[in-house]
């Protein structure tokens, strides 16, 4: 079941990479069908295939959100450094003369 669910995030991360949200629903779908059609399915109760279910949508959601977050990761660390030098240099050109 730990395969299932970090297979989930990191096809989830690589969709969120590339993708918009609108991939989710029918990957989602795609990933139910193949946990209901496997072979050993009829071994396995009820409750197991739905705890597949469970955690495989949300190893795909949580990998989707680390992957947006890993996208737009470097313009939020440009936009803080940029933020940042220009307070540093603003800060040394005032005048500390007090009158």
């Amino acid at each position: 079941m730990g395969i299932l669910f970090i297979g989930g995030m990191l096809f989830g991360t690589i969709l969120g990479r590339l993708f918009k949200v609108l991939i989710l629903v029918p990957t989602c779908g795609v990933a139910i069908v193949l946990v209901l059609a496997k072979p050993v399915v009829a071994e396995h109760s009820a409750a197991q295939s739905i705890l597949e279910i469970i955690l495989l949508v949300t190893g795909l959601q949580f990998g989707y959100a680390v992957g947006l977050i890993s996208s737009n990761t470097s313009a939020v660390l440009r936009s803080f450094r940029k933020a940042f030098a220009s307070s540093t240099h603003s800060a040394g050109s005032r005048s500390l003369h007090v009158r």
